[in-house]
């Protein structure tokens, strides 16, 4: 745990978060909170079970590794896109126009069935891989850096990536269930409703930081540092 002490001010994930600020900061917390957790289980999902579930849909190893390459260039074309606009004022139409995209690719699937084959499957990921990257892990560090005092924002990022990473790995135990191709369609609308309360949390985000100041002007420089060097793990 964080602590700096400063005019015999002490900072901590404690004071921050339960200290005479915390309605401000227990609300960016927790809206940052859900939205990545919520981003993080289809990510995590379709990182780890996209190739599983293409061979599921009729694809041979060949063409689900195959697409699975290709798949991940569009996701990476996207983030290095992304990072460019991620600190200016088109970040939150960026994020609308992936939140979109996210929703409509998991309610196609849906609409379109398991049976339909890989091919079908394999468009449905490639908005999927396109929106993910304008309204998801970027935008999530991009908030985390702007709405926590600097002494705090590690510790602080470092429990959501935890507590993100153990909701994964539960979930990861009934993923293989779920993509199976007779339950694949069912699980897409459960899908779309995760983007859906992601973007909603997101949007909770988006107010909290028009109602509260996000960052002082003396941190400015450090944040946006940070947040450079973030694009780049």
């Amino acid at each position: 745990m964080t602590k700096v002490t400063s005019d015999s001010k002490e900072v901590s994930f404690k004071t921050v978060l339960f200290g005479e600020n915390k309605q401000k900061y227990l609300g960016f917390f927790a809206a940052i909170l859900i939205f990545y957790v919520c981003w993080n289980l289809l990510a995590n999902t379709w990182g780890q079970f996209q190739t599983y579930a293409l061979t599921n849909a009729g694809a041979s190893q060949a063409q689900a590794t195959g697409l699975g390459i290709g798949l991940n260039v569009i996701s990476l074309a996207t983030t290095i896109a992304f990072a460019s606009v991620a600190g200016g004022k088109f970040r939150n139409k960026a994020f609308f126009i992936g939140a979109v995209v996210q929703f409509g690719a998991m309610l196609g699937m849906a609409l379109i069935g398991g049976g339909a084959g890989f091919i079908a499957l394999a468009i449905t990921i490639a908005f999927y891989n396109f929106g993910n990257p304008l309204a998801g892990e970027a935008i999530y560090k991009v908030w985390t850096q702007e709405s926590f005092p600097a002494e705090t924002r590690a510790s602080l990022q470092g429990f959501i990536n935890g507590f993100s990473r153990m909701c994964c790995g539960l979930f990861a135990f009934v993923t293989p269930y779920l993509v199976a191709p007779d339950r694949i369609q069912t699980s897409m609308f459960g899908f779309a409703g995760i983007v859906l309360v992601a973007t909603i949390a997101g949007v909770i985000m988006m107010r909290l930081q028009k109602k509260y100041p996000v960052i002082d002007p003396v941190d400015k420089e450090l944040a946006e540092g940070e947040m450079t060097a973030s694009f780049t793990k």
